[in-house]
């Protein structure tokens, strides 16, 4: 009685009842920045949790009991309290019992297999036997015989994270570059990778950072069979004039016409700064182009530019310009490098000896120069400065799993299955629906990683998918399915409609259609959400209690003390 008296006295109920509104604030307010799934994980769905509520319940029952035996004028207590009793006791028997989860049906297709949430591994051991395991996030054993073991770790937010390292003298030349790049007024501050070769990554050597390309490039001298020419021809392809580059600049005359070519300027390495061209240093990335005039004799000029690399520059730069003059120009430079990108870029060239440098492209100017680790360069984009932290000749790229910082809604469901015998240890990462299969000394074991499923005790056809749009929109203002659910064990069929506002019901399992898919060139299909909640009877019953005693309680008892006096 002492225990019991403990158990129900009001300082017993305020230090629970403080105890749960902090519990729910910190649960709610987790929920609403990083998802209802972390939450249950961590509060509703938890022994601790439960162990709380039935605390409570202990509370309330200890509280009711002490009354006994019962007057009249506590039938309103009464009433509530056990309200109150049977709306936390059909609480825990959906918490225990319930069962929700997600069915896929194509149209023309069945499905029984319901997902329900969590995760499963399905493992075929050496024995041939098969078993399922639940997984929670965590490290857990499956199997050991002797001296071999299996287990497995879970990790809910998982990302594949690729790892430079470098290699050594035997490794293969692959050249790679670590840049950090640093703006406070673009919120940025990381470091990038650029890789030669990856052999995951197809555009290893490419990073996008908003307008911004990072570019890892080997520097190739042009080669060509004869020097960099200019050509001048007319409108039908007669050439007027074919200048070698590499001589001595001066005055051409343009055969059969009263022009000639003036002005003439060649830059191998061309650079685009304070609004002219220069010639950057021969160490940086070639990138040919020739300036001249064109002068008739009148002594009227047009100016000309051309890239070799960028034949259309000047067309996308002097919009307007519409060339007098009757002629046609092209910079032959036989077998050109491949062009850089046509916007703002960050390239990195290596050659065979070794050597590293940088060219810039920005807003504002840009510049070139050698590559001095860890100094950092202004790249005229904003405020956008990068230093290179490392540069490797001989990298190896490999590929790591990682878990992602808490509260995460980005990355996916992956496991890994940890292998030992003896000494020796085996490890593998395995992602949501993949599957993975290995040896060990007593036979082959394979694994299987998915979302934890349950088969329903009846089948469920989709005959037909049906949505409306508003109308003029693409917007569904409803959609429904036609389907035959079959039990096979009473062998019989039932032919409904789901629709979003209703549900089918069958024996005790509640059916909504809750999604669907439609895509151009493949069959509908949709998403059916499959309830089943043995708590719903008890809470109807119990808040109906709790209606009934707060009335008597609140209502009738002071009314009938007031009819008495």
């Amino acid at each position: 009685m002492w225990l019991i008296k403990k158990i129900a006295s009001i300082r017993f109920t305020v230090i629970i009842i403080v105890l749960l509104m902090i519990i729910l604030t910190i649960s709610t307010t987790m929920e609403s920045k990083f998802g209802t799934p972390l939450a249950q994980r961590i509060f509703y769905q938890t022994r601790w949790f439960d162990l709380f509520l039935s605390l409570l319940w202990l509370n309330i029952f200890c509280a009711t009991v002490l009354r006994f035996p019962f007057k009249k004028h506590q039938f309103g207590f009464l009433i509530t309290h056990l309200g109150i009793l049977g709306l936390l006791l059909g609480s825990l028997l959906t918490r225990l019992l319930g069962i929700e989860g997600q069915l896929f049906v194509y149209e023309g297709e069945k499905g029984s297999k319901l997902k329900i949430g969590g995760y499963q591994v399905e493992v075929t051991l050496p024995s041939k036997k098969k078993e399922v395991f639940d997984l929670k996030p965590g490290k857990y054993p499956l199997w050991r015989h002797k001296n071999s073991s299996i287990e497995v770790r879970l990790l809910e937010h998982a990302a594949e994270e690729t790892v430079v390292a470098p290699g050594d003298s035997t490794a293969s030349l692959n050249r790679a570059l670590q840049v950090h790049l640093k703006s406070e007024k673009m919120g940025l501050d990381q470091s990038s990778w650029l890789v030669e070769r990856d052999q995951n990554n197809e555009q290893g050597n490419k990073v996008a950072v908003g307008p911004l390309t990072l570019l890892l490039k080997e520097k190739k001298e042009i080669k060509a069979e004869g020097p960099p020419k200019l050509i001048i021809t007319n409108k039908d392809g007669k050439t007027l004039a074919s200048i070698n580059l590499n001589e001595p600049a001066g005055e051409f005359a343009l055969t059969g016409t009263p022009l000639k070519l003036v002005n003439l300027n060649y830059y191998p390495y061309a650079r685009v700064g304070d609004e002219k061209i220069v010639n950057g240093p021969d160490q940086g990335p070639a990138n040919p182009a020739v300036e001249f005039d064109v002068e008739d004799k009148n002594g009227q000029k047009e100016h000309y530019l051309k890239f070799a690399l960028f034949p259309d520059f000047e067309s996308m730069h002097a919009k307007g310009v519409t060339h007098q003059f009757d002629i046609q120009t092209k910079f032959d430079i036989p077998a050109a490098a491949e062009p850089l990108p046509s916007g703002a870029y960050i390239a990195f060239f290596f050659d065979a000896q070794g050597n590293w440098n940088y060219a810039v492209k920005g807003q504002t100017r840009s510049s070139d120069g050698k590559i001095a680790l860890n100094d950092w360069v202004d790249s005229g984009l904003m405020d956008l400065r990068f230093k290179v932290e490392q540069v490797l000749d001989r990298a190896t790229i490999s590929t790591r799993i990682i878990d992602l910082p808490g509260g995460s809604t980005q990355g996916a469901q992956a496991i890994e299955v940890i292998a030992k015998n003896g000494q020796e240890q085996y490890s593998e990462w395995v992602m949501k629906d993949e599957s993975l299969g290995f040896h060990t000394p007593y036979g082959d074991v394979k694994m299987n990683f998915r979302l934890k499923t349950m088969i329903l005790p009846f089948s469920l056809a989709l005959k037909d998918f049906r949505r409306e749009d508003y109308p003029g929109t693409n917007s569904p203002s409803s959609f429904e399915s036609d389907v035959a659910l079959k039990d096979s064990q009473l062998k019989h069929e039932i032919h409904e409609t789901i629709a979003m506002n209703k549900p089918l019901d069958y024996k005790g399992f509640r059916i909504f259609q809750s999604s669907y898919v439609q895509n151009p060139g493949e069959k509908e299909a949709s998403v059916f959400t499959v309830a089943k909640n043995p708590g719903i009877p008890f809470i109807y019953l119990s808040a109906f209690l709790i209606f009934i005693g707060s009335f008597f309680q609140f209502y009738v008892k002071p009314l009938s003390k007031h009819a008495f006096k």
